[in-house]
């Protein structure tokens, strides 16, 4: 699936168009931008920290933090993050 992600590190924050593949307990963030902005993650589901889920009627994400970085994913008229959060609890219930 394919999605937006802002990512903090540090003091510094960017967006990034991704894919988003959830396999075998890893998460793998690509990048679209075709070498443009590189930005490529492999992330194990059992090391995220602290996931948050935000869903109002103005605004749905997905928030988490992975080796000192946050991780901030919002959806953008795609189903991304609907989809993005069952994969997730799948994954989590398989780890746990």
């Amino acid at each position: 699936m394919y999605g937006i992600v802002e990512f903090n590190h540090q003091d510094t924050l960017t967006f990034f168009f991704v894919t988003i593949n959830l396999s075998e307990n890893i998460l793998y963030l690509e990048d679209r931008a075709g070498g443009k902005k590189p930005f490529n993650k492999v992330i194990p589901v059992v090391d995220i920290k602290e996931v948050t889920q935000l869903n109002d009627k103005s605004i749905q994400g997905i928030y988490f933090n992975y080796q000192g970085d946050g991780y901030r994913f919002v959806e953008y008229g795609n189903h991304t993050i609907s989809i993005f959060s069952r994969l997730l609890a799948q994954q989590y219930f398989l780890v746990a």
